[in-house]
């Protein structure tokens, strides 16, 4: 028994406290019964953040959507969380003070999810995040879950991998509480296969010149380098100085190190960096084909696939959950407990007793000649 999971706009954006999606049985073919199961969402409607929050509540809308057409009467009441861990928690209390929700899918931010948890614990309501991966997240309570490998297993898969090809490894991270579990997850694990951690220190985040680091980097012999930025361009700047400088060794990291900003920053020095990434969807699946096929006639071309159908997951899961066993807080908690697989659009995964996923969720990917591709050796 434990103590007590790196997102948008949608397809409407209503400004006010919150609103539902419905959709008309006439549109969906089949009618709903007298009784509702409503939902809260809370991530950030607005803000910075709320880019990275669309592709997961068009993913809940179109769950809706789909669950509708199966004749379920389910609705959402979504609430800005604003990526603001108070935000988030006030969201919380009136969703089950005014609006009587059982369970929430949020947060889309680790602050948000967090914030939230210790409310879903007093309440005994079931929060599920699709995208916090926060090791924090792990022991925040009885009643939260997350269908996202959390940044400590991702990091100990990624040091599994590392070890099995080199002896030996130099941990280069940005100072930042985000790259914080990484490393630390991923030194221990390096070490606990037998590996030898013979570099292990840290960067500003504004940091532009890493002669000195290079030099005591090559000076360690580490056979291998585990880069773990917060900021993509600042990384890019010392890949092309640790080329530069000679330096052949075989770089991994998290998957930072495959955005955009860090490619551009980086150019031809970030061939052959190998990074975890989440495995990516299954496409002979027709359930994904049919899902995918849906997102781009509603939203466009996806974005960050994985997470967009952990939130399709999300709520499939928790609807399904309440109508086996009752829309009832601790009714659902114990049945996520207890389900053996759940064959989902992620993966095929099932929960441990922190409410953390367990299944082959996390890959690898590797750079190509400036393109990012899956990694088999």
């Amino acid at each position: 028994m434990r103590n007590a999971f790196g997102a948008g706009l949608g397809l409407f954006l209503f400004v006010g406290l919150y609103y539902a999606i419905t959709i008309p049985s006439s549109d969906i073919g089949s009618g709903a019964s007298s009784d509702p199961i409503t939902i809260g969402f809370v991530g950030p409607l607005t803000g910075d953040a709320a880019e990275y929050n669309m592709p997961i509540k068009n993913a809940v809308f179109l769950a809706v959507k789909d669950l509708q057409a199966q004749g379920k009467n389910v609705q959402v009441i979504y609430e800005d969380g604003g990526c603001s861990g108070d935000m988030a928690a006030r969201a919380m209390n009136k969703l089950i003070a005014i609006d009587k929700v059982r369970a929430v899918i949020g947060g889309a931010c680790n602050g948000e999810t967090l914030a939230m948890a210790p409310v879903a614990e007093r309440e005994h309501v079931v929060l599920f995040s699709p995208a916090a991966s926060s090791p924090d997240v792990t022991g925040a309570g009885q009643f939260i879950f997350r269908n996202i490998p959390s940044d400590t297993a991702t990091s100990e898969a990624l040091a599994r991998l590392a070890h099995a090809a080199h002896p030996s490894v130099a941990i280069l991270s940005e100072a930042a509480d985000s790259t914080r579990a990484a490393r630390t997850s991923f030194g221990g694990a390096f070490a606990g296969d037998g590996g030898a951690v013979v570099f292990d220190e840290t960067f500003a985040p504004d940091e532009k010149d890493f002669k000195l680091l290079i030099k005591n980097i090559r000076a360690s012999g580490a056979e291998s380098v585990m880069l773990n930025p917060q900021t993509e361009a600042v990384a890019g700047v010392f890949m092309k100085q640790f080329r530069k400088a000679g330096a052949t060794s075989t770089v991994y990291g998290m998957a930072v190190l495959g955005g955009g900003a860090f490619l551009d920053a980086a150019g031809d020095a970030a061939d052959g960096i190998v990074f975890a990434d989440y495995l990516p969807l299954d496409a002979a699946n027709p359930q994904t084909q049919a899902f995918l096929e849906d997102y781009r006639k509603f939203f466009g071309d996806p974005k960050r696939e994985f997470a967009i159908a952990s939130a399709y997951d999300a709520m499939n899961l928790v609807v399904q959950a309440a109508s086996h066993v009752g829309y009832d807080g601790p009714k659902i908690r114990d049945y996520l407990y207890n389900l053996p697989q759940y064959d989902g659009l992620a993966g095929q995964y099932s929960f441990d007793l922190n409410g953390d996923v367990v299944g082959p969720l996390v890959g690898f990917k590797a750079v190509n000649k400036g393109a990012v591709e899956r990694y088999t050796q």
